[in-house]
């Protein structure tokens, strides 16, 4: 039975020597060491500030007979002067060695990498009180669990504070729909909301994810402005009851989602395809001819997607839309708490699309379920998926929230189209099969 007991989801801020911003961690404890994977030296940017890019040339790398003529900063831009680590053919950055070490690290040590480079893969979401302490999920180490607990008082999550101090807390929270805005504490009694379902382990994950797009879609037709605080709370629990009951019937008789809604959502999956760690996309033309024709057939729903070099073998469009069967609760683990740790840290909305409403962000966050079941069978179109699969899929989904293009209003607009035609829980519902 669905639980409606309030809990506390807030932990109490810390003032850290090296920020007058107080920092916390979300409720959930994290994990993470480095193994030298090397995941986040391929396709990532980073972007230098005028101090990395003085470090970098003290460096005098151009001194180096392997560095010789070769670019090691890009510039990015047309009217504000940026520059970039630069990369290679194949997408890794230009000071990846062959062991999965930086050459800078090596040889200068580790602060003298960019900030972006030391501060991986923690990063602060800013929040009314301070900000969050939260770990990148794109790191596949973050993303498996692996490591010592993350705690502030560890030597590198203080380094990594150091190196990128905290921003400033948000000042002013984001509209819940389009055009009301709320207090920082209603705000936060709807967000409280999202991260109690998504913790709830009365329920296997999709049905989890289910209960939240139902619960949005059923904010989405209120205007909260208006209601008092007392009121609104009696009204999010309401909401939450109503949605745990009307959710059974996206599982009663699972029903494929309409034509429209499989052609939006097969756009949203393609810009996941290109994050995906099988899809290693060189500065080549057979490359992008490979994504462009993939792109267009992801687009129209049917054909033989085209293999990738020995990356990735090639599907029928079927493959990818094909029953996946009962997956463990130790398999699906990675992704469960991936959605949890969004949630409790709210970086679906705070950091990744702030100017989008709420209920907005919500939605695009419970998208990245269907498309991470997407992703799975992506990963393994031939044969039973593995715990690796869906590591990949967590990985793809967190590079996502990064990624300009599932910020944008493109993406906005396909959020907005899927939830007017009602179809997000039936996607969920639907791929999880």
């Amino acid at each position: 039975m669905f639980s409606m007991e309030a809990k506390p989801l807030r932990s109490a801020p810390v003032l850290l020597d090296s920020s007058s911003v107080p920092v916390r961690l979300p409720t959930i404890q994290e994990h993470w060491d480095c193994h030298q994977c090397a995941q986040c030296c391929y396709g990532t940017e980073i972007v230098l500030d005028e101090e990395d890019v003085a470090k970098l040339r003290s460096q005098h790398w151009e001194q180096h007979p392997e560095y010789r003529g070769i670019r090691i900063m890009e510039r990015v831009g047309l009217r504000r002067r940026r520059y970039r680590l630069a990369h290679r053919k194949d997408g890794t950055c230009v000071f990846l060695l062959p062991d999965g070490l930086c050459r800078i690290h090596r040889d200068f040590g580790p602060q003298a990498k960019p900030k972006l480079c030391q501060a991986f893969p923690f990063q602060t979401v800013p929040a009314p009180d301070g900000v969050l302490l939260v770990v990148r999920r794109s790191c596949p180490s973050a993303a498996a669990g692996r490591g010592r607990p993350v705690g502030l008082d560890r030597s590198d999550v203080q380094e990594a504070l150091r190196v990128r101090p905290p921003s400033e807390p948000l000042r002013l929270p984001p509209e819940v729909v389009e055009g009301h805005r709320l207090g920082w504490p209603e705000t936060l009694r709807i967000t409280d909301w999202v991260d109690r379902f998504f913790q709830d382990a009365n329920y296997p994950l999709v049905r989890r994810v289910v209960h939240v797009a139902i619960f949005t879609d059923f904010l989405a037709q209120c205007r909260p402005a208006r209601l008092h605080r007392t009121e609104l709370a009696e009204l999010l629990d309401l909401l939450a009851q109503q949605a745990v009951r009307e959710a059974g019937q996206y599982f009663q008789q699972r029903r494929a989602p309409d034509r429209s809604a499989q052609m939006l959502f097969r756009r949203i999956a393609a810009d996941y395809v290109r994050l995906h760690p099988r899809v290693r996309l060189q500065r080549c033309w057979r490359h992008r001819w490979w994504w462009i024709r993939t792109a267009w057939l992801l687009g129209r729903g049917r054909g033989q997607l085209p293999p990738l070099d020995d990356q990735w073998p090639g599907a029928a469009m079927e493959a990818l839309d094909r029953p996946l069967g009962a997956l463990s609760p130790e398999m699906l683990r990675p992704l469960e708490k991936y959605f949890a740790a969004a949630a409790c840290g709210r970086t679906y909305s705070f950091l990744t699309r702030p100017d989008w409403p709420l209920v907005e962000t919500i939605r695009a966050l419970v998208i990245g379920y269907p498309v991470g079941m997407w992703l799975v069978r992506f990963s393994a179109p031939d044969r039973p998926p593995t715990g690796q699969d869906v590591l990949e899929a967590v990985v793809s989904l967190d590079r996502g929230e990064r990624l300009p293009a599932l910020a944008g209003s493109a993406h906005r607009q396909r959020v907005r189209l899927l939830a007017r035609l009602g179809e997000i829980p039936r996607l969920a519902a639907w791929y999880a099969r």
